[in-house]
């Protein structure tokens, strides 16, 4: 009986209801032997199987558990016991089917525990057995046998109860033939076979209910439900039709939606792809379920899946099991060789690479192999040192001429410019010597800026001139010519223009021609220091290498251009070496001069005017105060032939002075020319200068 007891094991299904028929007042003192006899919520006993069914027996169906003969109710296939009550038990150390014993006259009457109709705990016996009519009862006093649960006997008397049916072996051959069953278990008996019982429904409410049956069989009872056979519903358990019949209908009933219903988190959600040539795998989140859905269908049938593929049957990937292309995944058909430029092989963890084909076209999407075209690997570039005529494929490992030194002694060996710094790295190495390219000594170092000039005074002037130097190809003869230069002239004139707000004309740029290869020296007089400087502003662009230098020229430059500015403080130039080799013979030949024309006038007008001579003499003597004999004054009469050799004496002077004013002109223009500074920086033939190009300034 439920009591809340617990057996050792803290669980509640391990709660204890009853005893496995073992008298436990005895057991007290062996705790683990008593709690093996216990009957626990949860045990349950294996019967045998029936039609491929377990048949089990529990302890407790559920609770509380209903007294027998509610069971029964108003049933009438039920049996009688007749129970003795002999006395009470104590809860304390027993249980519902513990055994208990009492001694009477000598006698050991032996019981079990059972719950009466009140609920007590009481020992009795069932002394017989009968049927519901109660007219032949059978004795059971050759073995105890418990009371019906809730059993109205709590004193001395034999009462009777209503019991469910005894179930046991019936058949009388049987070693565990049971005498008293009432109703034949197969599967109680020791060799199970068939039997010539009876068998059929045992329970009066069933429509197929058997009296004369002792052998339990299927009951059917009366149901409503679809009797149909053909319908969707159909019960076969059912006895009264009903009308809930539910006919097939038949067509696609799955979702259009790839993922419809499925939650996002579940592993692989929306992870379909399609697969593509020459693209491979792409992602497709949308991918369907099935083409169309029948909402009128309960019966699935006739689905067309959804299968993402090319449709097209002219498309290299045509396939015929795919029903719907929501994209294009058709690849078309064109030829071509597809057989790469390199072909790979490993073996034993080496890989070889063999050339494969020329003509390799990676838009072509289905191989033509009579088109393919053997790759022959080599130079391509016919003016290239390491040209092959055979190859069609170009290696990348052509070797152009470019001209350097390559004497090992050289400082800048390798290298395709001058210098003594390491060759630069975007500059290519040298391929062909060139023995001007080398340099042995070390780079004599830039001497320091001079500090800034004082203001110019006296006959001196400031000048400015930007020197660009470059090294080209081809003759001297070529570019040492007058149209050539004014060429190079104007395209240094257009690329400056007004830079710096003053104007630069042809006349102001200088164009020397020399012999190194060809080195050019190009000189541009400038008017300020801010001209100069912007002068190399606009210059910069088309000189920074020898590619923009070749394009700017129109010449192929062979390094880059070396730029440098100069600022000059400019003298008179001295001229020939003799009388006017200085600056004081001038003064004294300009003051000889004058002295000459001035005695010349004075000769002529006193030929012309002799008394007015005397007059003059007068006033002169007068106003310095010098006594002048009078003898001194006599009037000069010269003859005819004395006066002509004066005269040609006064033209010869005057013809002089002529020639004395244009040779100061010419040393004029010579002193403008000189305002110029031409500074040249060598340059060696075939040199690829390289570093920066350099900016010096210099005051002289």
């Amino acid at each position: 009986m439920p009591n809340g007891l617990l057996s050792a094991l803290p669980h509640p299904s391990d709660l204890v209801v009853g005893s496995y028929g073992v008298a436990h007042s005895h057991l007290a003192a062996d705790a683990v032997v008593k709690d093996s006899t216990w009957a626990r919520r949860d045990d349950h006993a294996v019967l045998g199987t029936r039609n491929g069914e377990t048949m089990v027996a529990s302890v407790v169906g559920r609770s509380p558990l209903p007294y027998e003969a509610d069971l029964i109710g108003k049933g009438v296939a039920y049996g009688v016991s007749n129970c003795e009550w002999l006395r009470v038990c104590d809860p304390a150390q027993e249980w519902v089917g513990s055994l208990c014993k009492l001694q009477r006259h000598g006698l050991t009457l032996e019981g079990y525990c059972f719950e009466s109709s009140a609920g007590s705990l009481e020992c009795g016996r069932t002394v017989s057995i009968d049927g519901p009519a109660q007219k032949n009862p059978v004795q059971t006093t050759d073995a105890p046998r418990r009371c019906p649960r809730g059993t109205p006997l709590q004193r001395f008397g034999v009462v009777s109860a209503r019991r469910l049916l005894l179930a046991g072996c019936m058949l009388s051959t049987d070693v565990s033939y049971d005498p008293l069953a009432e109703v034949h278990v197969q599967q109680v008996c020791t060799s199970p076979r068939l039997s010539w019982l009876v068998t059929g429904c045992l329970f009066h409410g069933a429509v197929n209910y058997n009296p004369l049956a002792s052998q339990s069989g299927p009951c059917v009872y009366r149901t409503k439900g679809c009797t149909n056979r053909n319908a969707l519903n159909y019960n076969s358990d059912a006895t009264i039709d009903d009308g809930s019949c539910v006919q097939p209908t038949y067509g696609c009933t799955l979702p259009t939606a790839g993922y419809a219903l499925v939650a996002p988190d579940t592993p692989g959600y929306k992870s379909l792809y399609v697969g593509v040539p020459l693209t491979g795998r792409v992602a497709w989140p949308a991918y369907g379920s099935v083409l169309h859905r029948d909402p009128l269908a309960n019966t699935l049938a006739n689905c067309t899946i959804a299968i993402e593929g090319c449709m097209d049957p002219e498309a290299v990937n045509f396939n015929p099991d795919a029903t719907v292309s929501s994209t294009t995944w058709c690849v078309p058909k064109r030829l071509g060789c597809m057989m790469p430029l390199q072909i790979s092989t490993q073996q034993q963890q080496q890989v070889t690479l063999f050339p494969g084909a020329a003509n390799y076209d990676p838009a072509a999407t289905v191989h033509d192999l009579s088109s393919c075209i053997p790759a022959l690997l080599g130079c391509t570039q016919s003016s290239a040192l390491n040209y092959d005529p055979q190859a069609n494929v170009n290696d990348g490992h052509c070797v152009n001429a470019y001209p350097g030194c390559l004497d090992p002694s050289a400082r800048n060996f390798n290298c395709t410019a001058r210098g003594e710094t390491p060759c630069r790295a975007d500059v290519p190495r040298a391929s062909v010597h060139s023995a001007d390219a080398c340099q042995y000594q070390p780079t004599p170092s830039s001497p320091s800026p001079p500090p800034p000039l004082p203001p110019c005074s006296g006959d001196c002037d400031r000048g400015y001139t930007h020197t660009c130097q470059f090294v080209a190809h081809g003759e001297v003869a070529e570019v040492d010519t007058t149209e050539a230069k004014a060429v190079l002239a104007a395209a240094f004139a257009s690329a400056v223009g007004d830079a710096g707000g003053e104007d630069i004309s042809d006349s102001d740029i200088l164009v020397q021609v020399e012999a190194a290869s060809v080195l050019v020296t190009i000189t541009i007089t400038a008017r300020s220091g801010a001209h100069v400087q912007a002068m190399q502003t606009a210059l910069q662009p088309h000189l920074a290498t020898a590619q923009n230098a070749s394009a700017f020229v129109g010449m192929p430059v062979q390094s880059v251009p070396l730029v440098s500015i100069q600022t000059a403080i400019v003298s008179a130039p001295p001229g020939p070496a003799g009388l006017f080799s200085s600056p004081e013979a001038w003064g004294v030949a300009a003051v000889l001069i004058v002295l000459v024309l001035l005695i010349a006038g004075l000769t002529v007008w006193a030929l012309r005017n002799p008394g007015k001579l005397k007059e003059a003499l007068r006033a002169a003597r007068a106003f310095v105060r010098v006594p002048v004999p009078p003898a001194a004054i006599a009037p000069y009469k010269p003859d005819a032939t004395c006066r002509a050799s004066q005269i040609a004496a006064s033209s010869a002077a005057i013809d002089t002075a002529a020639a004395d004013r244009a040779a100061a002109r010419e040393a004029a223009d010579r002193l403008a020319a000189n305002k110029v500074a031409l500074v040249r920086l060598t340059a060696q033939p075939h040199v690829q200068h390289s570093s920066a190009p350099t900016v010096a300034v210099r005051s002289f």
